[in-house]
């Protein structure tokens, strides 16, 4: 009996005598957070374990991200997100002693940049030739460009004469571009393809050589009256010989580049000559120039090898016909002449004009008022006379009435007998009145009579050459 209760005391002694129960905690917290570049650190989760050991795991995005136990704290290592978005892993502590004693930590990752490159950088550029090798077209020129993003992009900036194979995408793709057309003129041309998305972009510079020559005829200094158009030409140096039409806008508007060479090709090919200045009253199909009208010149030029530039196009449009309600013109009165020293006249201001510009002198060779308006025009422009305004006075009065006089040598008398004046009037803003007004005088009699004129219409083209014979025979 005395055993038995021995044995009973002493078991329940033992039973009463209380030990700790273990301890596992997360000093770190339940949330991590690391950058979106991969990396390793061994301090982002420390660990408090008491009455037990402890393992560690991760339980989601083990793609991304492992854990090792390292002492008290958890060695994390992570890959680099390469997308746009946030990502989370979770990685668990457990108590080896008892294992529902367990914390888990959330590890986020933050989401990379937006991020577009083509063939690895963020800028490229290509150059493609202007005009194909026999019997190639477009494609066989193609170019390839690798293009990783880690968004969605769409393309921009693409002209009609490139072909891209693709105006969006995402992720890694081959971009394939070639020119679609040759390109026949004398400039280069470019496009700028920009790949762009998530504030994020990348750009592919693309050119396409020039496929002629820079070889050109133009218009320069052209004027236009209501009724005719005057010009010289500016011309590259190493012009040879050019074609030239003139055409209305209607006529221009209906035909395409190549119809428009079928056109030049039909017309006589000129030598060309820097002093060339050209009137007309017609266009190149037989139609009388016409007021308040859009006209194009057309050229091409070839240069010393006969190969030609790129076709060139010019607009001009002629002014409508002189309105006594809305222009601003001069007039002439008290006109006299003296066949041994020369005319006097008054110019008379007329409509809104609040100055003019005047030219008078021995009628030239060639009678055409268009060819006086070009002089006025050139003055205008460059403050100085031209080719053969050694018989002409050119002035620019402000003032009305103004008297003008002019004198020339009796020798004129018998080869050029006729006097004139034309005026152009000159509005407040600087505007030119639409046409020029003037007189001519028969210096030939001692009869008084005067012609008022216009100008007006010829139904040829003339063309001038400017040079110092002719000059000199001006002056003779």
């Amino acid at each position: 009996m005395l055993i038995i209760g021995v044995t009973a005391m002493l078991s329940v002694g033992f039973t009463s005598c209380k030990h700790d129960d273990p301890v596992l905690e997360v000093t770190s917290g339940a949330t991590v957070n690391v950058d979106a570049a991969g990396g390793t650190n061994g301090t982002l989760i420390t660990v408090r374990a008491e009455d037990t050991d402890w393992s560690v795991a991760v339980t989601q995005g083990a793609d991304w991200l492992t854990a090792i136990k390292n002492g008290n704290s958890v060695q994390l290592t992570w890959t680099t997100n390469t997308t746009t978005a946030t990502r989370m892993g979770i990685v668990t502590v457990t108590s080896t002693v008892d294992k529902s004693l367990s914390q888990a930590v959330s590890v986020i990752q933050a989401a990379a940049s937006g991020n577009i490159t083509v063939n690895g950088s963020s800028t490229q550029e290509f150059t493609f030739p202007g005009l194909f090798d026999s019997g190639k077209s477009g494609i066989d020129y193609k170019q390839v460009f690798k293009v990783r993003s880690n968004v969605q992009w769409t393309l921009s900036g693409k002209p009609d004469w490139l072909n891209v194979s693709a105006t969006s995408g995402r992720g890694e793709i081959d971009l394939t571009i070639y020119p679609t057309a040759q390109n026949t003129t004398d400039d280069e041309r470019k496009a700028t393809l920009t790949l762009s998305g998530d504030n994020t972009s990348a750009s592919i510079e693309i050119t396409q050589n020039a496929g002629k020559p820079v070889c050109y005829a133009i218009p320069a200094n052209a004027v236009a009256l209501h009724d005719r158009i005057c010009w010289e030409y500016s011309a590259t140096s190493n012009i040879n010989e050019f074609q030239m039409i003139l055409l209305s806008d209607k006529e221009y508007s209906r035909l395409t580049d190549n119809e428009l060479l079928k056109e030049l090709n039909q017309e006589e090919k000129l030598k060309f000559v820097d002093d060339y200045i050209t009137s007309t009253g017609v266009d190149s199909h037989g139609n009388r120039i016409t007021q308040n009208t859009t006209y194009w010149f057309v050229s091409i030029a070839y240069n010393e090898n006969d190969i030609s530039g790129a076709l060139k196009k010019t607009k001009i449009k002629t002014p409508a016909f002189l309105d006594v309600d809305e222009d601003a013109w001069v007039s002439f009165e008290n006109v006299q002449a003296n066949l041994s020293s020369g005319f006097w006249f008054d110019a008379k201001k007329e409509g809104y004009c609040d100055k003019y510009h005047i030219i008078y002198g021995l009628e030239p060779e060639i009678k055409n008022p268009v060819l006086y308006a070009f002089q006025i025009n050139y003055f205008i422009k460059y403050g100085k006379k031209h080719w053969y305004a050694e018989n002409w006075d050119l002035q620019i009065q402000t003032n009305y009435p103004n008297n003008h006089t002019f004198t020339y040598p009796t020798r004129y008398l018998s080869t050029l007998p006729l006097c004139f004046a034309y005026g152009w009037g000159v509005f407040r803003d600087g505007k030119l009145s639409s046409d020029l007004v003037g007189f001519q005088w028969d210096t030939s009699s001692e009869e008084t009579s005067r012609n008022n004129i216009r100008s007006s219409s010829i139904p040829h083209f003339t063309t001038i050459t400017r040079s110092e014979e002719r000059a000199k025979r001006m002056q003779r």
